[in-house]
């Protein structure tokens, strides 16, 4: 699965029932770690990354649990270059008067 690092795609991939079915074996977030982006167009956000889901025809045996090895690597990025509603609202596209932006600023 791709964009493991992007905190929405990997917010969803933790959501989603993988526990419920019998047949996966594994989830790993971090196959290939993401980076924060240097390109201008989307400077500083957390994009790339591999996330692999391991299923087999068998069904499995023991505890399940998904797994991010690189869960530390995407925390700190993540706090530190989360974007503020503002920022958000703007980058959608989305037209919200000036008098509305300071106010959600402050």
């Amino acid at each position: 699965m791709h964009d493991s690092f992007n905190p929405e795609c990997r917010a969803g991939m933790r959501a989603a029932d993988w526990e419920n079915n019998p047949y996966v074996q594994a989830v790993e977030l971090d196959f290939v770690p993401g980076v924060v982006n240097p390109a201008p167009a989307f400077r500083n956000q957390l994009w790339g990354g591999l996330a692999l889901a391991v299923l087999t025809p068998e069904k499995r045996i023991g505890q399940f649990a998904i797994t991010g090895r690189a869960e530390l690597t995407f925390q700190i990025p993540s706090r530190a270059v989360q974007p503020t509603l503002p920022q958000r609202v703007i980058r959608k596209g989305l037209a919200l008067p000036r008098r509305a932006i300071r106010r959600l600023q402050n």
